[in-house]
């Protein structure tokens, strides 16, 4: 060691001299200016999506309802199949946040917390695989290959503050499991922070537990430390919420429970998948170079464990993702060290230097893309039309209506931020935290058509059914029940006996041309 710098072997330092002979500073410069700037603006072009989720209007009602009360809610009043039902709200500080945000700058404030969110996640991620790696192609395109494969779940909803959490907490522990430090002592208020944000503080523990016990042969005293640290975050957590350990009770009963949409089901061999199988090949190749005699391999292991849960649940595949960042990165820069011929690959300068023009270009069109589109909506969130029954919600308030409403899952959020408190929906987001398995169950073989459907109409006070225009329920076949509201989006039913339906019929409504892109709520 000379300057306090590890002296290069021999063939390194030739290869060092080889490719400065071969590639200018300028060009080496260019070429990595290149690749920074992709993956810049890739984190701007994924993270500035500013489409609505199904159920931002219920996370938002509940975190109005919050500031307005000051209390969180304890029992449900905006459904019909769960009313009165115990409803225990473990992203009650997150949605308090959003309601904040709401009440001093609308929607811009929403998605301005979910864009830094998304920038800070990011930028944690792009550290880790930049000290990882030394190659600036490798480091771009696995920072891409990331956010790409983040990006599906980074809408405005608590869960980006689960990411964020998930992504300093690893930084957090790799950097502990090298040097230690008394910062693990505030690892409780961390964990108990995160637990009355989103429900993934089981997941921050558990990587907790994973190191510590990981650590144990390699430094006892720290891994004791992270150990003690974990539990009483732990304890902290069950105890520092407004429910106390109801919410531990409710996050394991979550957990072991089955839910029947979509983000809990299996990746599927989609298109929108491939930035995940891609990014999970990565992974699995460079398993082989992982140090597992090291301090820090604890981090493998939860990769490992998160992307089996990835593949069963897709809701996990942002997690797998962000866990799995650093390790492609060092798997890559061990593989280069040890595979003569990656140590070989070099493109001729006339060859960089198409490849950097090509690698601008996209970056210049990704920031142009992400520029329009926040110029285009003022930083304003938007929904899709077509995706959601504006008219008819829009005829069910001019109507004045107080009633029942079947409503699908998709549906249910908008309906009751826009009905609310007149009209109760018979599901929304919230349903695995309020309504019962057999509601929700009762809803889904309705709207799906199963041979049980009627029992929604039967079990319940179902006054009105709010279906797809595209795929209505068998109601219509029912003689004691009728359509009286219809657009290409959406269909309104009433039972033809109430007076309900006679005064719907007599509403005047036209199907008018809404345009494709609303803005919030």
């Amino acid at each position: 060691m000379r300057n306090g710098r590890l002296r290069e072997p021999a063939r390194e330092r030739s290869r060092t001299a080889f490719d400065r002979a071969l590639f200018p500073p300028k060009l080496q410069n260019r070429w990595r200016l290149a690749w920074t700037l992709l993956a810049c603006t890739t984190a701007l072009y994924f993270l500035s999506g500013n489409e609505a989720d199904n159920d931002l209007w219920v996370h938002l009602r509940t975190g109005l309802d919050i500031l307005e009360a000051r209390a969180v809610p304890r029992v449900d009043s905006y459904s019909y199949t769960a009313s009165g039902a115990r409803w225990i709200d473990h992203e009650w500080l997150a949605h308090g946040v959003f309601g904040a945000a709401y009440r001093a700058a609308g929607s811009a404030g929403l998605f301005l917390i979910k864009f830094a969110v998304g920038l800070l996640t990011a930028a944690v991620l792009g550290c880790r695989v930049w000290q990882a790696c030394s190659s600036p192609a490798a480091r771009g395109a696995i920072t891409v290959l990331v956010l790409a494969a983040l990006a599906r779940g980074f809408a405005v909803r608590p869960q980006v503050l689960a990411y964020a959490a998930t992504a300093c907490l690893l930084a957090w522990l790799h950097r502990y499991a090298e040097r230690g430090g008394w910062q693990i002592l505030l690892l409780p208020v961390f964990l108990a922070v995160w637990a009355n944000t989103h429900g993934g503080a089981v997941l921050g523990a558990a990587i907790g537990a994973v190191a510590a016990a990981w650590l144990l042969p390699w430094r006892p005293r720290a891994a004791l430390a992270l150990a003690a640290a974990t539990g009483l975050g732990v304890a902290a957590a069950a105890v520092a919420n407004p429910y106390g350990p109801e919410l531990a009770a409710y996050l394991w009963r979550e957990l072991s429970a089955s839910h029947p949409i979509t983000e809990w089901q299996p990746v599927s061999a989609e298109a929108a998948h491939l930035p995940f199988f891609a990014l999970g090949a990565a992974f699995l190749l460079s398993l082989p170079f992982v140090r597992w005699g090291a301090a820090s391999a604890w981090e493998a292991l939860v990769a490992a464990a998160l992307f089996g849960l990835a593949c069963r649940q897709q809701r996990h595949t942002p997690v797998f993702a962000i866990c799995a960042a650093p390790l492609v990165a060092e798997g890559f820069e061990r593989a280069r060290q040890r595979v003569p011929l990656l140590r070989r690959l070099s493109l001729s300068p006339a060859g960089r230097n198409a490849v950097a023009a090509g690698i601008l270009a996209l970056a210049a069109l990704q920031m142009a893309i992400a520029t329009a589109r926040l110029v285009r909506h003022r930083g304003q969130i938007t929904l899709a039309a077509g995706e959601y029954p504006v008219a008819a919600v829009r005829f069910l308030k001019t109507a004045g209506v107080c009633a029942n409403l079947a409503v699908p899952l998709d549906w249910g959020a908008y309906a009751l931020w826009h009905l609310a408190p007149e009209v109760k929906v018979s599901l929304d987001g919230r349903f695995a935290t309020v309504y019962p398995e057999s509601a929700v169950e009762d809803n889904f073989a309705f709207f799906s058509g199963r041979d049980d459907w009627s029992r929604l109409l039967d079990a319940y006070p179902t006054d009105l059914v709010l279906a797809p225009a595209a795929a209505p329920p068998p109601v219509q076949r029912l003689p004691d029940w009728e359509r009286v509201y219809g657009d290409r989006v959406a269909c309104v039913f009433a039972r033809r006996d109430r007076p309900l339906a006679k005064k719907l019929a007599q509403v005047p409504f036209a199907t008018v041309s809404l345009p494709s892109q609303l803005a919030f709520p």
